[in-house]
């Protein structure tokens, strides 16, 4: 296959603890295509605009059943594009003395409304160091459609890595440059810092899918 994009992005979120066994995260997530060669923002694709991959808020629970499976569930959109992502169960297994790994599959085949079918096959690789030594990795793989790249829901692999920062201004200059600089596509400002309540998410959701 071709490379058609490298993409650098984060996502910004906090844990609200509900219960013994119920965490919910409050987030939102920005991550940017980049030319493979020059490194600069794609902004157009074979004459097509090429936008971020946004979500401006995503409200994920995790519960725990008695089993002591970690059952996830996400919501995310606005407006009429508003909805729940079904996920599937997440399970760990340790990866040495002091390491374990979470890996939360996800498979997608829903209609969005006034955006048509979207499918998806997604996993997250979260490596945890039990001893709280060092901050823990992701990596995710994703296959699906990646307009206007391709449209073919086989056709793009998108693989990405990172690991967790305690703060925005820990990023790489490029990233934060992207987004504190003013854009004529949008204002990504807000992705500085998590959701700051349920109060700004419910105003967010009532947003239409355009602002």
């Amino acid at each position: 296959g071709n490379l058609l994009a490298r993409v650098e992005g984060f996502d910004a979120s906090v844990a609200v603890q509900q219960s013994e066994d119920k965490v919910v995260q409050l987030s939102r997530k920005i991550f940017f295509y980049r030319d493979p060669i020059t490194n600069e923002v794609i902004t157009h694709y074979q004459g097509k605009a090429v936008k971020p991959i946004k979500y401006d808020y995503q409200v994920i629970e995790y519960s725990r059943d008695s089993s002591g499976r970690i059952l996830p569930s996400v919501v995310q959109g606005q407006g009429a594009q508003r909805r729940t992502v079904p996920c599937m169960p997440i399970s760990s297994h340790a990866a040495g003395s002091s390491w374990r790994v979470f890996q939360a599959p996800l498979f997608i085949d829903a209609e969005i409304p006034g955006g048509g079918r979207y499918q998806a096959w997604e996993i997250y690789d979260f490596s945890v160091d039990t001893s709280a030594s060092q901050p823990a990795h992701l990596s995710f793989i994703r296959q699906g459609a990646a307009p206007p790249f391709t449209m073919d829901a086989a056709g793009a692999v998108m693989h990405l890595v990172g690991s967790r920062l305690e703060a925005f201004d820990e990023l790489p200059s490029s990233i934060k440059d992207v987004v504190t600089s003013e854009h004529e596509n949008g204002d990504y400002r807000m992705f500085r810092a998590p959701p700051a309540n349920y109060d700004e998410i419910e105003h967010l959701q009532q947003l239409s899918p355009a602002n």
